[in-house]
């Protein structure tokens, strides 16, 4: 059976503050639908959402001792944004914190 969250609920199950999870749900960032002039959320997509990989701050910083500097540090990427993604992308995958 698909569980249905309103706002409230939904901002519960994430552990964020309702009004963030509206502007989030407003600016089309999380999976939802404004049904009835109020958001609808389902337990499952909002699971599934929040475990997609993302890139974040553990992502690119190094862990604390650790050799390697931050993706990107030292080098100029104006002429080619590809090529730091791709480091960050490289660095993420070999370099993942565990939390």
């Amino acid at each position: 059976m698909i569980e249905i969250l309103t706002l409230e609920e939904a901002a519960n199950f994430l552990r964020v503050s309702k009004d963030k999870l509206e502007e989030d749900a407003i600016e089309g960032r999380v999976p939802c639908h404004f049904v009835g002039g109020e958001w609808r959320f389902t337990k499952q997509r909002l699971f599934n959402w929040f475990n997609t990989e993302r890139l974040s701050i553990n992502d690119v910083v190094p862990k604390p001792g650790s050799q390697r500097p931050p993706a990107g540090v030292g080098k100029d990427y104006d002429e080619d944004p590809e090529e730091f993604i791709a480091e960050i992308m490289g660095y993420r995958t070999s370099h993942r914190i565990e939390g």
